[in-house]
């Protein structure tokens, strides 16, 4: 059967990427005349720019844009004149003219760059309802994208046009296409329980249908649930299930998520939901690292430091750890902090290392002082090492919860209070805190 834009545009509306990318690009490289050579060559501007299907990919994007172009195809032309913010409003309006006729022909991507620009105000007034006609008149076209943008208008609060059961009811009509977008946002629908009633089983399956089929968001939103969240049951108990957690996240960085690559990191060194491979987890933070993430580098440090990779470089470690912090990451502060303290790859000095911890906790940091209060523990100074305690609890750290529930749990410094102690060793606990699982077990859960 003989490739057509008709056929192309029913794949894209329904939100098949993949296929409608391979179809266009047949289209724009065959034998075809002028016109249908240069919409699929626009259709895939459009396709890479905004990685629909596919990583972002600007230089394919540009490359298609200038074959485009070159056949005077007016999508393309629009997207060119689109990136010049100083156009003339006369030559604007030249080109929005072209963009309605396409839109009249029945392009809905014509029509969602409409909504957008109405949306974003591009070269005239702001009309978010202008915005969402378009959006809606595209969808109703079966345009699984336009759905999803018409439901984004609508779900969003702070707008005048805010209606959550009418975002609900695009984001339904988007996901019986397989849209993995609105599969998402329907997802979150059921989740939050926004414009529908909610139903967390129905919210973790459409998670899970959208992560399938492509949605880096959702594989994020997953790890979270599975990992980090739990999932509570009838009795109260909450279960992890870091295994799918560990699958979910590493779809997503290998579908290009390039937030997850830290985290997948160190899952791979803390052998969290697969087994602990530390030459794994460098790899993905040397990754990371090049692309210029700061924390990445704390990690590598740490890792040479500490002889995570084998025979010890805390040389090399102390380096990566002083660049790192030198670009403001807390997590290279507080390392580097604790290496000073240990005198670990560098000259001991007390002075040194506690100062950067408390830099690192002063601007947020609970672990730093979890790390200066098991300083004084060490220093056989119980006072200052529960005040040290007590601020990194208020900052939420599971470890400095421990501690602090160990002067409860053995009345040191403060009256005995076991029930303060139990409840510092639970929420210790459920940040994956062992000690403190160990800690409920043997003290207040004994059968």
């Amino acid at each position: 059967m003989k490739d057509t834009i008709e056929e192309a545009q029913k794949l894209y509306n329904a939100g098949k990427y993949l296929e409608c990318r391979a179809m266009y690009q047949r289209i724009a490289e065959g034998p075809y005349d002028d016109r249908e050579r240069g919409i699929a060559s626009s259709m895939l501007v459009h396709i890479y720019g905004r990685g629909m299907g596919t990583p972002e990919n600007d230089a394919l994007s540009d490359e298609w844009l200038s074959k485009g172009t070159a056949l005077k195809c007016p999508l393309s032309l629009f997207f060119l004149y689109m990136q010049d913010t100083d156009m003339e409003s006369r030559e604007f309006e030249n080109f929005m003219k072209k963009l309605r006729n396409l839109a009249k022909e029945g392009s809905t991507l014509a029509m969602q760059e409409l909504g957008l620009i109405y949306e974003m105000g591009f070269h005239r007034k702001k009309d978010l309802a202008k915005a969402l006609s378009w959006y809606e008149k595209a969808g109703d076209l079966g345009d699984a994208s336009s759905m999803l943008q018409a439901g984004w208008l609508l779900v969003d609060e702070s707008s005048p046009l805010y209606d959550d059961h009418k975002a609900y009811l695009w984001f339904l009509k988007g996901a019986a296409l397989g849209f993995s977008g609105t599969e998402y946002e329907l997802g979150n629908c059921y989740w939050l329980g926004r414009g529908v009633e909610r139903n967390e089983e129905r919210a973790i399956t459409l998670f899970e249908r959208a992560a399938d089929h492509g949605n880096m968001e959702a594989c994020g939103t997953l790890w979270q649930i599975y990992a980090r969240e739990g999932r509570t049951d009838e009795k109260g108990q909450v279960h992890y299930d870091k295994e799918k957690a560990f699958r979910y996240l590493k779809m997503g960085v290998d579908r290009g998520d390039r937030d997850g690559i830290i985290v997948l990191a160190m899952c791979y060194l803390m052998g969290e939901g697969t087994p602990k491979n530390p030459e794994k987890a460098f790899s993905l933070y040397q990754a990371a690292w090049d692309q210029g993430d700061a924390m990445a580098g704390a990690m590598m440090g740490t890792m040479y430091v500490n002889g995570l990779l084998g025979e010890e470089n805390r040389e090399k470690g102390i380096a990566y750890l002083k660049q790192s912090a030198s670009e403001g990451c807390l997590d290279a502060v507080r390392e580097l902090g604790s290496c000073y303290l240990e005198g670990k790859g560098i000259l001991p000095d007390e002075e040194e290392g506690l100062s950067l911890l408390r830099e690192a906790a002063e601007e947020g940091d609970g672990e730093s002082y979890t790390r200066i209060g098991c300083h004084y523990l060490e220093e056989k100074d119980a006072q200052r090492a529960y005040d040290a305690f007590v601020k990194a609890e208020g900052l939420g750290n599971g470890n400095g919860e421990f501690y602090l529930a160990c002067f409860y749990l053995h009345g040191t410094v403060v009256p005995r209070n076991l029930r303060r102690a139990e409840e510092l060793f639970r929420r210790s606990a459920e940040k994956g805190v062992q000690p403190a699982v160990d800690m409920l077990k043997e003290h207040f859960y004994r059968d």
